[in-house]
């Protein structure tokens, strides 16, 4: 079973339209805790991918605020031993992806107005720079009876095949790509041509036809560069999503608070960084496809960082916002203090009782927003 959700019969007009894949366990390569082998191109299964895949469409199915209700979701995943997901549906392999592809396309055609929604998480290649040139495995990669990228995927056909094809083409103009993988280019690429590669949606480029879609594409790792996750968990991209999804907020007027294409790169930005410390990369059309719209500003994370960081005796650390009178406790770490409040205005008050130390007091205040990133820092000298 592939199709998890199917409300297409009891909502009409605009819907939510899924399709979610995670390859964790690849049926011809090692294992994820097998040494790699040069003969798959020092590729092994993986232990986070299906996690992720499987987090986000739980956070789907249960989310109520989506700003179209979720009409189809569609789930592929190959989970290894080391990962447990409570779902039961087909794996990735490369027919399974082209049948699903290709029935959430003819989903996402139900009305302009409707959003698609794609994500993929496990092994990525590249063929070469950019957006398009990345290479999508399934879980029957390398099987000897085909060619070596037989079973992959190109996210070129992906992108120009959801893209209008006629006049009359009501596929929704409103996506979101997202690509939890690596983007690297091993030698082994260099000895295939773009052929080798098969294509799975019908790409007609009329002329007259425009490409007015509102699209936000998001990878996880910049060109020629290596995803990372942790065995057993979900990966560090796939977590940075799913807290983007919950955590994020932009007001833009008209239109009030809302989670976007903006607001997610913004809120991934902020907090996310790969083993490499390299970036993720957002693409996008205007601000992106209205993911949530909130009824007001959502929750702001908070880091107060003292310097120096060394622990002063007796030090006192909090948070009053005004007007209401309300003060907010944080704990110390190491001269690092985490909180979440509500956005306002606030005081920042580091006190040292005398004649403890001969610290000098600390008194600053802000306006605490949801687009606030850098930490709020505070400095004493005995």
């Amino acid at each position: 079973m592939t199709l998890l959700i199917d409300n297409r019969n009891s909502i009409d007009g605009p819907g939510f339209h899924a399709l979610i894949v995670g390859v964790s366990q690849y049926d011809f390569l090692p294992n994820y805790d097998d040494p790699p082998d040069a003969a798959t191109w020092n590729l092994c299964s993986l232990g986070s991918p299906t996690l992720s895949a499987s987090a986000i469409s739980e956070w789907l199915m249960g989310h109520a605020g989506l700003t179209k209700p979720l009409k189809t979701l569609r789930l592929l995943l190959s989970p290894t031993a080391v990962e447990h997901t409570s779902f039961t549906v087909d794996q990735p392999t490369w027919d399974n992806f082209n049948r699903a592809v290709r029935e959430w396309r003819a989903d996402c055609a139900d009305d302009c107005a409707s959003i698609a929604f794609f994500y993929y998480g496990g092994h990525g290649l590249a063929r070469g720079r950019g957006e398009h040139n990345a290479l999508l495995t399934m879980s029957d990669l390398f099987d000897p009876r085909y060619a070596k990228l037989n079973k992959t995927a190109v996210t070129q056909n992906l992108l120009d095949g959801c893209a209008p094809q006629s006049n009359t083409d009501t596929i929704s103009r409103n996506q979101i790509f997202i690509f939890d993988c690596c983007r690297t280019f091993p030698d082994e690429m260099k000895n295939f041509d773009d052929r080798s590669v098969p294509p799975i949606l019908n790409v007609s480029f009329v002329n007259g036809v425009p490409d007015d879609r509102i699209t936000a594409r998001f990878f996880a790792v910049p060109d020629n560069t290596a995803a990372f996750a942790s065995v057993g968990s979900q990966t560090y991209f796939g977590s940075a999503l799913l807290d983007a999804f919950q955590n994020a907020g932009r007001n833009e007027r008209p239109g009030g608070w809302r989670v976007d294409g903006m607001a997610i790169s913004q809120r991934i930005n902020s907090r996310y960084t790969t083993l490499s410390q390299r970036m993720p990369v957002a693409l996008m059309d205007w601000n992106g496809p209205t993911l949530i719209n909130l009824s007001g500003p959502p929750a702001v994370d908070i880091k107060v960082q003292l310097e120096p960081t060394v622990r002063a005796t007796g030090r006192n650390v909090g948070l009053e916002r005004f007007p209401d009178p309300l003060v907010v406790g944080v704990e110390e770490t190491c001269g690092h203090h985490n909180v979440r409040v509500e956005p306002g205005e606030y005081e920042l008050k580091v006190s040292y009782p005398a004649p403890a130390t001969n610290w000098f007091d600390t008194n600053d205040r802000q306006i605490i927003l949801p687009d606030f990133v850098n930490p709020w820092v505070a400095r004493g000298w005995p």
